[in-house]
């Protein structure tokens, strides 16, 4: 098993008026080796070794290089190469790593598509890049019919199986367009940022560098394929001959399931955003500690998290209650950069209270804070935070102007055309050297690791015709989870809570529709007229206004859920009729949902229950019916070898580590 990683002296402190510039190594050669040339290395180095694993099926990396040769010779064919942009539409699966990887291999550049997001997002997205070809399979075609000329993975497999399995003799320069990314928009519309071969390769040659990934380590994959993270969790690990396990989409709503395949599995490395892992650390936190212990023994040796602030009590949980030895690694970075600028390895010995610094740059990477002059602020003083280095990507597709706002001309060097990028948060140097974020200047929050502008939200609602106007802010429960508040004035006739959840799930993935919608008759104002955010009132736990009107529970089973519910929606009445995801639940919640189901009734639940049968009248009777039956009937299950070839199912790795206790 790999060792973690130690400590490294890679931060220059240089003078800079009363302040300081962090500044990481200097490494100029991480930016010249694409990634494709990095994994080539790697197909040379062990052609056997699994490179990507996804349920029942798997790719070494030979078997992943040749059909990704394949690939980027037959898109080559239909025109692709350097500046041209394909998009791709695919499912967590082996073609995914296949996808992305045949069209870097091309020359072109990757735009990904999430087929779980919206039809209208995604013909937005679409239609702004305007990708020459989408890449897709045939079930998922429907969700780009008409957008753009489609690649079939699966209907155009002979034509691509007749390309020659060889390397591509040229390889991306620095300098050309690797992938476009959308983020949210504080116009209302999605941005996309532009990322050339030169940011990515110093981004995962600077990871490696601070990381150590070897090609005994296992990478988890969790991520969303349009999340920044998904890049990491791919390419970093391939790069450097590690495998890649995806999980599924059901493994990544049940950290249970999720768990028990990381230890089937051997997997050594999670990387996720730290609401996730709050998600799971309260789930495991509700076993009893000799199940839990069971679940935890495993090679997780580095525990990663990024995308938004991490709190001590998370590693804290980790290390002193649960005794696991993986190292936590906080993780700080910006789509626009390509990625992480920064990282801090969280101390065994966990102390401090509040949130974990960011930390210090990694290689080839620079760091300013700054006044609102652009001046350097001294130690333990706040302002904007400022990134250059190799990182620092092309800008926003299509928009010369909002480019020029946030990439700006590198005030403290005299090199044509350096820039440093304005990333909008506040943060201060400690006098330990350490940056330590603050919060935001503007409108944008991170939530669930994803950047969320709220002016993006209130377009969308104020687009419905029933809105006269409206505001959207992140509020933070006790339990330190954020979520998102609506504030609406309607016309005449409000809309419901169903209605507006419903209007705005057709046009913003689900992450950003908000979890309470609250009608005012006015939006406070401050003095200058503009809405006074501050003012707004306070979410009280009165059940939402909803379609459905309220039925209380009938029975033992319904009381028990209605109260469960209740606590983690934080709603005071939960009728037998009401929706869990209509009064405000999301993916997470519902983990935390069949977390005290299963502890209340000793009754496995995984949270795909929820989703299948989402009032508590159903799933009241969902659960009756499965603690009726016998768990052989309802989860079969049949012990499989950790390192054996045939991985467990869903239902089975719910109760894998119960039968593995078996004598």
């Amino acid at each position: 098993m790999p060792q973690p990683v130690t400590e490294k002296q890679n931060l220059e402190i240089e003078p800079l008026a009363d302040a300081a510039k962090l500044c990481g190594v200097r490494m100029d050669h991480f930016s010249r080796r694409p990634f494709s040339r990095l994994f080539e290395e790697q197909v040379s180095s062990a052609p056997h070794q699994a490179a990507v694993i996804c349920e029942n099926e798997e790719l070494t990396f030979a078997e992943l290089n040749e059909r990704a040769n394949q690939l980027a010779r037959y898109l080559q064919s239909l025109g692709a190469g350097a500046e041209s942009l394909i998009g791709i539409c695919v499912e967590r699966s082996l073609d995914m790593a296949i996808g992305i990887l045949g069209i870097l291999k091309s020359g072109a550049a990757y735009l990904p598509l999430d087929p779980e997001y919206p039809r209208e997002r995604l013909a937005f997205m679409v239609g702004d890049a305007r990708p020459a070809l989408v890449l897709t399979k045939s079930k998922l075609a429907y969700l780009v019919t008409g957008m753009a000329t489609r690649v079939l993975l699966d209907g155009d497999r002979d034509r691509i199986s007749e390309q020659s399995e060889t390397n591509l003799s040229d390889a991306p320069r620095p300098d050309d367009l690797a992938y476009v990314i959308y983020t949210s928009g504080s116009t209302g519309k999605p941005k996309g940022v532009m990322i050339t071969h030169g940011n990515l390769a110093n981004y995962l040659l600077a990871l490696d560098h601070e990381l150590q990934i070897t090609r005994d380590d296992l990478y988890l994959h969790t991520a969303s394929i349009a999340f920044s993270s998904s890049r990491r969790q791919l390419m970093l690990p391939l790069s450097q001959g590690a495998t890649v396990v995806i999980a599924t989409s059901e493994q990544r709503k049940d950290p249970l399931a999720l768990f028990a395949m990381i230890k089937q599995r051997g997997v050594t490395i999670m990387d996720a955003v730290p609401s996730f892992w709050r998600n799971c650390t309260a789930v495991l936190a509700n076993l009893d500690d000799e199940t839990r212990s069971r679940l935890l023994e495993n090679q997780l040796r580095l525990m990663l998290s990024a995308s938004e602030p991490l709190l001590f009590d998370i590693p804290r949980t980790w290390a002193s209650e649960f005794r696991h030895p993986a190292r936590h690694v906080h993780m700080f970075g910006q789509t626009e950069t390509a990625g992480i600028v920064a990282l801090y390895r969280v101390p065994s010995d966990i102390g401090g209270a509040g949130a974990v610094p960011v930390g210090r740059p990694i290689a080839n990477s620079e760091i300013f804070i700054l006044d609102e002059a652009q001046l350097p602020c001294p130690v333990g003083v706040a302002g904007e935070l400022y990134i250059g280095g190799a990182g620092v990507g092309r800008g926003y597709l299509n928009s010369a102007e909002q480019t020029s706002v946030k990439f700006i001309a590198h005030p403290f060097s005299d090199t044509p055309g350096t820039r440093l990028y304005r990333t909008g948060d506040w943060a201060r140097l400690n006098a330990g050297g350490q940056i330590e974020f603050v919060g935001r200047r503007d409108q944008q929050v991170k939530l669930r690791g994803f950047r969320v502008e709220l002016g993006e939200i209130e377009a969308a609602l104020a687009s419905h015709p029933a809105i006269r106007e409206c505001a959207v802010i992140a509020r933070q429960d006790p339990n330190g989870e954020r979520r998102l508040v609506a504030y609406f004035v309607a016309n005449d006739a409000p809309p419901s809570v169903t209605e507006l959840r419903a209007f705005m799930s057709g046009q913003l993935p689900d992450y950003v529709v908000p979890s309470a919608f609250v009608k005012l008759d006015a939006l406070p104002l401050s003095a200058n007229g503009k809405v006074n955010r501050s003012a707004l009132p306070d979410t009280d736990n009165a059940r939402p206004e909803l379609v459905a009107a309220y039925v209380a529970p009938r029975t033992a089973s319904e009381k028990r859920l209605s109260d469960i519910w209740s606590e983690v929606l934080r709603i005071e009445r939960i009728g037998r009729h009401d929706n869990f995801f209509e009064m405000g639940g999301n993916s997470l919640l519902a983990t935390l949902v069949c977390s005290r189901v299963r502890k209340m009734l000793k009754i496995e639940v995984p949270p795909r229950l929820l989703f299948e049968y989402p009032t508590v009248a159903l799933m009241a009777d969902a659960i009756e019916t499965a603690a009726a039956a016998t768990p052989e009937a309802v989860n079969p299950c049949q012990t499989a070898e950790r390192n054996g070839n045939a991985p467990l199912s869903f239902p089975q790795q719910q109760f894998w580590l119960l039968d593995q206790a078996e004598p």
